[in-house]
């Protein structure tokens, strides 16, 4: 499979891509335990205002937001609010 990705210029957000019509946001981590609780809550707080910024212009997209880790594992990978895939 090849994805067309694309540098976000939503601030807080590293990467945009399409893919079976879901538009995923993705900011990008070193590995699993990159935060503190105020960290992780600003990555959070990113994810939502991207979402909204992206819904402005297109209220139909259906936005699924990615913490990607470069190395690690998460077992629980849904956060309820993003998606932590390392």
């Amino acid at each position: 499979m090849v994805y067309d990705g694309w540098k976000s210029g939503i601030t807080g957000i590293d990467l945009e891509f399409d893919n079976d019509g879901n538009r995923y946001i993705v900011n990008i981590k070193s590995g699993p335990n990159w935060g503190n609780n105020s960290q992780i809550g600003k990555m959070i707080s990113d994810f939502t205002k991207a979402k909204i910024t992206l819904r402005t212009s297109n209220s139909g997209l259906n936005i699924i937001a990615i913490n990607g880790c470069c190395y690690g594992r998460d077992n629980k990978p849904d956060k309820k609010a993003y998606f932590k895939y390392c």
